[in-house]
């Protein structure tokens, strides 16, 4: 979820856009199946003013979705990389989805010459990450105080998004699986799976671009066959 309006919203997704969108993804993933070396990425539907029951129709078919000011309300304007190094520096990151294992102190963690190289992949393409990025973990109860501290802070100036239900649940969820991620252009990760079997995913982006590649997994449960590219099914920034 994004912060800001961009000139590429659809301001409202009536169930007819629903519907166009669910088709043109199925055609995708046939075509993505049939002809992975042509096939090219569907954007990511961009939205704003989402209501809760059209939340729930996406989040049913499983589409992803771009809610352009799906921060409304909170008071996370300034978060940068740079301002939470300078309060937060000495506490400690690792490298996501990186294909090694690296940890550092956050403020030593955005220096694009000693970050670790990604693998190269035989999957891999133009468009993927080079260099790790970083996350730190604040789900549970953070073992230092400082983080103890960045939790409190960021649970003050967020709350669940306005389109998705209100419910001791929901709160609790956001509560108990937050993450921070850190990175600079070109960092990311390598492929990956989330499984997520009793909630869901939302990535809130506070400062700067991300690039989004999504596709779900083969019929038979693999990410990629062996000596072929990955494809995307879905891109966006």
């Amino acid at each position: 979820i994004s912060a800001k309006e961009d000139k590429n919203t659809c301001s409202a997704m009536r169930a007819p856009a629903v519907v166009e969108y669910a088709r043109e993804v199925e055609r995708a993933r046939v075509e993505r199946e049939l002809h992975p070396e042509k096939f090219h990425p569907l954007k990511i539907l961009r939205i704003s003013n989402l209501t809760k029951e059209e939340f729930s129709v996406l989040a049913d078919l499983g589409l992803p979705v771009i809610v352009i000011d799906g921060q409304r309300g909170w008071g996370t304007a300034g978060w940068t990389c740079e301002t939470l190094q300078t309060e937060y520096g000495d506490e400690s990151v690792r490298a996501f989805y990186a294909g090694v294992h690296d940890e550092r102190r956050l403020k030593d963690a955005l220096d694009e010459k000693s970050t670790p190289a990604i693998p190269e992949r035989d999957y891999a393409t133009a468009a993927s990450p080079r260099r790790a990025s970083w996350y730190m973990e604040l789900r549970g109860v953070p073992a230092s105080a400082r983080r103890r501290d960045l939790k409190k802070r960021l649970l003050r100036h967020i709350s669940v998004p306005y389109f998705i239900p209100k419910s001791l649940r929901n709160e609790w969820w956001i509560s108990h699986h937050l993450e921070l991620f850190f990175g600079f252009p070109g960092a990311g990760a390598d492929v990956h799976v989330d499984r997520v079997c009793s909630g869901g995913y939302f990535s809130a982006q506070f400062a700067g671009r991300k690039r989004w590649r999504l596709a779900p997994l083969r019929p038979d449960g693999t990410i990629v066959q062996k000596r072929q590219v990955w494809t995307a099914l879905f891109e966006a920034e």
